[in-house]
């Protein structure tokens, strides 16, 4: 790859064992950094030093940050983050076939991948939380952390976010500050806290779902800034779908 984002020789993952994407919507910067390994180790450098540097001592990570709060202000983390690494597993296997089927299969040849980043950069997107590829000598217990995979990329700021509207239910209204009340057919329109929005309600309960059953509640309520009893209702009324009400908290 001789370039990246127009540049010339330009050349973490949370945990997860999600059973299906969460979807996040936003405006997405790609940013590249360079780096180069000495004694196993990663240590970032330059443009002008990694150019020098031997293909054997030298790799190119991008981060992926979507701005979630620009699209919902009342969102638990302002940005969602993934890096990969170009030519890695998920670079190859999960990243570049999801831009082959949005921008086609001549998007992602080598010498038109830095023009489709590049294209990328700045706009609004919807983005899917998955699993990473499987590492090599990985045990069938081991942690699964997770990637990033681009579903669709929107003209406008509007259109993305009422792709969001459509996943989630409305936000909080900019104009009149009054929240959106959490569609009728919600089951768990009941159990939301008072100190989150009912607009922003259904995306919570859609991440509770998708952490692993053995997933300890406390350490989902740290990652999404709720408290634990708050999972443990929502955990019971996916079991048997009580109401609040029901619930013996």
């Amino acid at each position: 790859m001789s370039s990246i984002f127009g540049q010339d020789n330009l050349v973490g993952g949370a945990q997860s064992s999600r059973t299906r994407p969460q979807a996040q919507f936003g405006e997405v910067t790609l940013t590249p950094s360079f780096v180069h390994w000495v004694d196993r180790q990663p240590h970032t450098v330059s443009q002008e030093e990694w150019v020098k540097l031997p293909d054997s001592e030298r790799a190119l990570d991008v981060m992926f940050a979507i701005d979630i709060q620009g699209l919902d202000p009342q969102a638990p983390y302002p940005t969602y983050e993934r890096k990969l690494t170009v030519g890695g597993a998920d670079w190859n296997k999960t990243l570049l076939p999801s831009l082959a089927a949005i921008f086609g299969s001549d998007a992602i040849t080598a010498e038109a991948i830095d023009n489709t980043l590049g294209s990328l950069n700045g706009k609004f997107i919807e983005a899917h939380d998955v699993p990473q590829q499987p590492r090599k000598n990985q045990e069938p217990g081991d942690k699964v952390y997770n990637t990033i995979a681009v579903a669709r990329v929107f003209e406008s700021r509007e259109a993305c976010a009422a792709a969001r509207e459509e996943r989630y239910g409305k936000r909080e209204d900019s104009a009149s500050g009054q929240m959106s009340a959490a569609p009728a057919s919600d089951p768990f329109a009941s159990l939301c806290p008072a100190e989150i929005s009912a607009s922003d309600w259904p995306a919570y309960v859609d991440a509770i779902r998708e952490y692993p059953e053995d997933t300890a509640p406390a350490t989902i309520a740290g990652e999404l800034g709720l408290k634990a009893p708050d999972v443990i209702k929502v955990r019971n009324a996916m079991k048997s779908g009580i109401t609040q009400e029901e619930v013996p908290f």
